[in-house]
């Protein structure tokens, strides 16, 4: 893996600055601010706001005057139990120097200087106030417990032995100096370092989240949130004494719980929940890869084996897969050695599996042991092959599947690179034993299908064959613990032939288009198909030139060569409209087309094709470009009850029930009178009669006034992840007044925020 460049590190400066021309709240200013039980007081007032996540920001450089709780010794009513382990270890001592205290990290390492009863603890490291606070710096101020141990936050999903814990820190909270206002809709940087690149909701790829039907367990999303909403503290390079330091409030200590909550958020973000209702814990997760994305830039790793350093990778891949910035595309530095890659490797099992586990650390480096079989495990590497055993079923891969199911139905694969971490998980997950034949006799273990969170097996379940075709990694390599290095690991059969890509990439057109099919596997044959059938080495059209497409198709293609294992099938979908139309996507903003002005009596027709029903879209005419649902006076509406409505003043309401179809046209007519502020109008489908949609019908109620119309408009933002609503063939002119209103309206009730 190469370091960052000069190139990569400039883009991150200037993300920043680009960031700084975007839309901002209006400036506030305060001599304090609290959060999460920790407040900050400063100097003079400061210019303040907050981010997207509730985080807080001001503008600097400021003078941190004080903090409360102020840093100090410990009290004397404070209760301690270090937490011996079994192993005799533990991670605290006594030391009364310091409580409640702050850093400023700048790049990271195993000392600290929040709780001197952590082993770890570093006086220098410590803040004290008042603190000038630079630009482009982040102020961690922690809360440190009174009595341990304690409940910890994720106590509902512990078994009765782990619900409490010995960690030192209650909670912790970040202030984030920057040198001017951040966009309104801006994640909070990384926490860690002076580079400080902002990136916003608004860039957020909704369309790479899928919408699947969750099945029974849902878990509560406000517990979820819950779990997520503080900042999750891990600057300490994956110390395995950190277990009795970090916040209990904000975050779990052992590292076998991080892929179990925030893979499950994300299986959770890919439900058929509605984005208002995922909204918050996406913009949690996303969060927390930001930070660790930070983490890894500043020659951050989590290397610890066992299970102490599981799930850190799942946030930065999610994060790079949804917010699709050069900054976290870039390959990651080579300090970045990450738990899950080093735990997983190809070989050859006992039993036949080609898939492998290892411990990597435990009490010193562990040698490989799943070549062998169980009956010598008690005795290979003095005993600790039967313990590695052990955590592989205990605290690792039964802790992954969430994880590895998100990442997968994110088309993350690529992104996580390392393709024998989901092997290793397809075949513990797998129902069928596939080397029960080379088990001589021996039972599968009984850990493997079942995991700790229910949800992760249901969604497995339901939707592991249904995740998008996608390439796989190109990194093969396998941890060495003994030498600390990676050596080359060759996955059976040899390295795959590299997946199909397709040029110009998957999307929609409104012209013809000629599609090259590559592969980056020298002397590869590729074939396609175009009929929704998987093409093979023996099946579908072998490639020879570019494809000229003009109609929607789905295209899929594969790449083979003799003697190396073929390539992932890959899947695009090409979709044409008819030149000027108009796609709005879930998630997007209002796509906005002018027309000549009208401001009397006029016609407008147009069509339009939802992808999806039940979907939430509209077509609105507005006197300029919309930014909002009440700019727009008329409106048209997919209803996210699946049937077509319309705005009459403060209401959407229907003359009859017109339920729509997915990927069907529906032709409007519209009949304006600019001067009344009314309007009637009526909808064809494909292939059937006109129906009145309602007539007479008023402008929305804050655009009662206006005196001309002269944009039309579509939105889809409300809309359930890859949806979207194609609308074309506008036209507007000049007509005769609307006919009369009949009786016997059907008012349906308003629905989100349009």
């Amino acid at each position: 893996m190469k370091t960052p460049s000069l190139a990569i590190r400039a883009l991150a400066a200037l993300l920043f600055f680009a960031a700084l021309q975007a839309p901002r709240l209006a400036a506030a200013t305060t001599i304090s601010i609290s959060q999460h039980g920790i407040t900050w007081t400063f100097s003079q007032p400061v210019t303040f706001g907050q981010f997207v996540n509730g985080d807080y920001w001001v503008v600097g450089p400021v003078t941190v005057a004080s903090v409360s709780p102020a840093p100090s010794v410990a009290p004397s009513n404070e209760v301690n139990d270090l937490g011996t382990n079994q192993w005799g270890d533990t991670g605290l001592q006594s030391n009364t120097t310091r409580r409640n205290g702050s850093m400023v990290v700048m790049m990271p390492g195993s000392g600290q200087g929040y709780d001197s009863r952590g082993v770890t603890y570093n006086a220098a490291t410590s803040v004290s106030f008042p603190y000038a606070l630079a630009v482009n710096r982040s102020l961690i101020s922690s809360k440190s417990r009174l009595t341990i141990p304690s409940q910890q936050m994720h106590h509902a999903i512990m078994w009765t032995s782990e619900k409490n814990g010995n960690q030192v820190m209650q909670t912790a909270a970040i202030l984030t100096c920057l040198a001017a206002a951040p966009p309104a809709d801006a994640f909070r940087p990384t926490y860690i370092g002076g580079s400080k690149p902002v990136f916003t909701l608004s860039q957020v790829r909704w369309d790479r989240l899928m919408s699947l039907p969750a099945g029974s367990g849902m878990p509560s999303w406000s517990q979820w949130e819950r779990y997520l909403e503080r900042p999750w503290i891990d600057h300490l390079n994956g110390a395995w004494q950190q277990q009795w330091l970090l916040p209990i409030e904000n975050m779990p200590a052992y590292g076998r719980e991080y892929p179990r909550i925030l893979g499950i958020a994300g299986l959770m973000l890919h439900s058929d929940a509605s984005q208002a209702q995922k909204r918050t814990l996406l913009i949690r997760l996303l969060q927390i890869g930001i930070d660790w994305r930070g983490v890894v830039q500043a020659g951050g790793y989590w290397n610890q084996g066992g299970g102490v350093t599981n799930g850190r990778k799942f946030p930065i891949v999610f994060a790079a897969r949804l917010i699709d910035d050069p900054y976290f595309t870039a390959e990651a530095p080579a300090t970045a050695i990450i738990h899950e890659d080093t735990q997983c490797y190809y070989g050859n099992g006992w039993a036949g599996m080609k898939a492998l586990w290892q411990m990597v650390m435990h009490h010193g480096a562990r040698l490989p042991y799943m070549h062998l079989h169980p009956s010598q495990y008690s005795t290979y590497d003095g005993g600790w092959a039967a313990t590695s055993e052990s955590y592989r079923r205990c605290c690792t891969i039964k802790a992954w599947p969430a994880q590895a199911l998100a990442t997968l139905l994110a088309g993350g694969k690529a992104a996580w690179n390392h393709d024998s971490f989901f092997d290793n998980v397809d075949d513990w997950m797998r129902y069928e034993d596939l080397y029960a034949a080379g088990r001589g006799g021996l039972d599968r273990p009984s850990d493997e299908t079942t995991v700790f969170d229910p949800f992760a097996r249901t969604m497995w379940d339901l939707h592991r064959n249904s995740v998008p075709a996608q390439p796989g990694g190109t990194l093969f390599r396998m941890w060495n613990a003994s030498t600390n290095q990676w050596v080359a690991n060759t996955p059976p059969g040899g390295t795959p032939v590299s997946a199909p890509y397709f040029n110009p990439p998957a999307g929609n057109f409104s012209s013809a288009q000629n599609i090259a099919i590559a592969t980056s596997t020298s002397g590869a044959t590729i074939r396609f198909t175009t009929d929704g059938s998987t093409p093979s080495p023996t099946a579908g059209t072998v490639y020879a030139s570019p494809l000229p497409l003009s109609a929607t198709t789905t295209l899929k293609a594969v790449a083979s060569k003799s003697g190396v294992p073929d390539s992932s099938v890959s899947t695009a979908n090409f979709t044409f409209y008819p030149p000027g139309t108009v796609v709005a996507t879930a998630g997007g903003s209002f796509q906005n087309t002018a027309f000549t002005s009208q401001n009397g009596g006029f016609s407008a027709t147009f069509t339009a094709t939802p992808s999806a029903s039940p979907i939430d879209g509209v077509i609105g005419l507005s006197a300029a470009a919309a930014s909002a649902y009440a700019d727009l006076a008329v409106i048209m509406r997919f209803n996210a009850a699946g049937v077509i409505d319309a705005r009459n003043g403060g209401a959407y309401q229907a003359a009859a029930s017109i339920p729509y179809s997915a990927n069907t046209s529906y032709a409007f007519r519209l009949i304006v009178n600019v001067s009344d502020h009314t309007y009637s109008a009526y909808v064809t489908p494909a292939g059937g009669t006109e129906q009145t949609i309602g007539l007479n019908y008023a402008f929305r109620t804050e655009q009662a006034g206006v005196a001309s119309l002269n944009t039309w408009n579509a939105n889809a933002e409300a809309s359930a992840a890859g949806n979207s609503l194609a609308v074309g063939n506008f036209s507007a002119g000049a007509t005769a007044p609307p006919p009369t209103t009949p009786t016997g309206l059907r008012v349906a009730p308003r629905t989100g925020n349009n």
